[in-house]
């Protein structure tokens, strides 16, 4: 296979965990809105449940900052590079960039990661407890 081959296989997986991530978010987000409970029309979820809540609310945030600080990462550094060529829409030359460039948004991918397996764990440790196991 090719070198190109395997970073588009990287690519394809990655997008596809970030798009089960984020529905998994929503999911667990959803979980815990069935345990809401509403006295005298104010709105209050179990205390057990607000950590989770909060992981699975950051989880959301740092996909969705994956995406913007990746847009502005590989936008600016596109307009730079592009910027430095006397033809730019006619070159298109082969470019290396700095290896910590992309740091941020990896740091943002297992964020989110760490995040939704967290809330998870708390969430199904909870209903655990509810049963009695």
């Amino acid at each position: 296979m090719l070198l190109s081959d395997y970073k588009k296989e990287f690519y394809d997986y990655s997008a596809k965990a970030s798009d089960i991530l984020r529905n998994a978010s929503f999911a667990g987000i959803a979980v815990i809105w069935i345990f809401h409970v509403t006295t005298n029309g104010s709105f209050s979820v179990p205390p057990a449940l607000i950590l989770p809540a909060a992981l699975f609310v950051l989880a959301i945030i740092s996909d969705i900052s994956q995406y913007v600080i990746g847009a502005i990462i590989w936008g600016g550094f596109h307009l730079y590079q592009e910027s430095k060529l006397s033809h730019p829409e006619k070159d298109d030359p082969q470019i290396a960039h700095n290896t910590y460039l992309p740091l941020p948004i990896w740091v943002c991918f297992f964020a989110k990661i760490i995040f939704v397996a967290c809330g998870y764990w708390l969430l199904i440790k909870h209903l655990f407890q509810l049963l009695h196991f």
